[in-house]
């Protein structure tokens, strides 16, 4: 489970602060239910549920975002997990058209909500999911540095495949982040990334490209985690923008805050059986009298046991 709260009443047009003498504001409040299970041989599913409010000034929108299914395939499962050896993750997903309709704050309903006129309308394109059918692919990069360091590199796209019932399609859209991930002891996780995410216009039947929407956004997050009990891990994380362009005149992110709870059933055997190839935790590090290096033995958090053997 995740709960974020989101502040957003920095006004810009293109890179450059803009007075907001309207004091506009956003808040944002979402809580997300995963569910995530491990069919073993790298292979894994998830279903995403996604809940939230959004405020600005005097108006509010509450429901239901876009509901996500995807499956997980880590190509670790193919050389063995463990020790230096990296993990790389597949994810492919689909995004349903359950969202909540978009906030057009106190316009007329004659008025249309995407009008270039910024002065009549919040400039900003943010709502409680799209309510459009998207797929989504991402792919995480996992390299162990030294038993209390690991690097992370995620990429990922998405792209919109229809127009939502209002005639609005988002564009297509990237991000991607570095982070590094410190374990000052096997309980603790610390980390810190930088976030990049880049989305194009969207574009309105009725009256094309929609001006105040997409643009580049960078931020700085700092997160720490911390395992409860054999099943149970909270974390917290904080998210503050490093530099925005946005296209037009936008409302966007001052900072975020997010906390996460997971729980896992039998989740220590389940996870070692779906990362690691059959029979198991087991990896063959070298034959016919072949030299390996020491340092890709040991397993993280983990007692490994090297067993030397012989066909005879």
């Amino acid at each position: 489970m995740l709960w974020h709260y989101g502040l957003y009443d920095t006004d810009l047009t293109g890179d450059s602060p803009t007075p907001n003498s309207l004091e506009q504001s956003l808040d944002a409040f979402f809580g997300i239910v995963s569910v995530r299970h491990f069919f073993g041989s790298g292979w894994a599913a998830s279903l995403m549920v996604p809940v939230g409010t959004i405020s600005h000034n005097d108006s509010r929108v509450t429901g239901l975002g876009d509901l996500a299914i995807s499956g997980q395939y880590n190509f670790g499962a193919l050389w063995g997990l463990g020790g230096y050896r990296p993990s790389l993750t597949l994810e492919v997903g689909l995004s349903l058209p359950t969202g909540t309709r978009l906030l057009s704050g106190e316009v007329p309903t004659d008025v249309n909500p995407f009008s270039r006129d910024t002065s009549s309308v919040p400039p900003t394109m943010l709502g409680i999911g799209t309510r459009a059918l998207t797929s989504t692919v991402r792919l995480e990069y996992t390299q162990i540095l030294h038993r209390t360091l690991a690097l992370r590199l995620p990429v990922s796209a998405r792209l919109p495949l229809m127009a939502n019932g209002d005639g609005l399609t988002f564009g297509p859209g990237a991000s991607a982040a570095l982070g590094l991930v410190y374990f000052p002891i096997p309980e603790i996780s610390v980390s810190a990334s930088y976030d990049f995410r880049y989305g194009t216009r969207a574009e309105e039947e009725s009256h094309g490209a929609v001006l105040n929407s997409g643009g580049q956004w960078h931020a700085a997050e700092l997160s720490i985690g911390g395992r409860v009990s054999k099943m149970l891990t909270i974390g917290l994380r904080g998210r503050v923008p490093v530099y925005s362009k946005v296209n037009g005149h936008q409302l966007t992110e001052t900072f975020s805050l997010m906390t996460t709870l997971s729980y896992g059933f039998d989740s220590d055997a389940k996870t070692a059986a779906a990362n690691q190839p059959p029979p198991g935790d087991v990896a063959d590090l070298a034959r016919g009298g072949k030299l390996f290096s020491v340092k890709t033995a040991p397993v993280l958090g983990k007692i490994t046991v090297v067993d030397f053997w012989a066909p005879w």
